[in-house]
């Protein structure tokens, strides 16, 4: 997390949160419920939008939760419609995958959701999210689709923008540079290899 220049380190392992204080895991978990498990593997996103500055973090299981970098991490507001298993921030919003849906926030407010209406439904279990500039890269596990817009007025999806190649996993792909820092692409561990995808 990096706010105003202070850059935190966090981790979270068993069923707690910590902050690493000068090389001392300072335990920030508070009232949070973080399921302690292999499978529960943690991802985070920085959010900084006004005066709203901290990280996101949800491991699939437990509700997503936020930590703006001084006490205790607390449960993300406004109701998030799903404990979603992958996080973004595209376009000034927060999208999170739950099964087939992938769900965004208000722009500019991570805490405002209109599930009913905010959500785009892919055809196989979203397994990542990864912001790629011009669109949102949707993985799953056996092809990539996408998500273009700034609000549900023009929020639109491609299903298969990539075939045959996908994500393996939650955290199984990542932006990334190729050949001297100059290409930047996504890299990704599909089901037969791992691959860097430059669409």
């Amino acid at each position: 997390l990096d706010v105003a220049g202070a850059t935190k380190r966090s981790a979270t392992f068993g069923a707690g949160f910590y902050e690493d204080s000068s090389g001392t895991w300072t335990a920030r978990t508070g009232t949070l419920t973080i399921t302690d498990g292999a499978a529960n593997l943690v991802q985070s996103v920085n959010w900084q939008q006004g005066s709203n500055k901290f990280s996101i973090y949800t491991n699939g299981t437990d509700a997503p939760w936020k930590w703006t970098g001084t006490g205790n991490a607390a449960v993300l507001g406004g109701s998030p419609p799903a404990n979603f298993t992958s996080i973004a921030v595209y376009n000034g919003a927060l999208f999170g995958s739950s099964a087939e849906t992938v769900y965004f926030s208000a722009s500019s407010d991570c805490e405002t959701y209109t599930s009913a209406r905010d959500l785009l439904t892919y055809d196989k279990t979203v397994t990542c999210l990864i912001d790629n500039g011009a669109n949102l890269a949707v993985f799953m596990d056996d092809h990539i689709g996408s998500a273009t817009g700034f609000d549900y007025l023009d929020m639109s999806k491609d299903i298969n923008v990539v075939d045959k190649v996908g994500c393996v996993g939650r955290l199984g792909a990542t932006k990334a540079f190729f050949g001297k820092n100059t290409t930047p692409v996504i890299a990704t561990i599909s089901r037969d290899g791992i691959y860097l995808i430059d669409q």
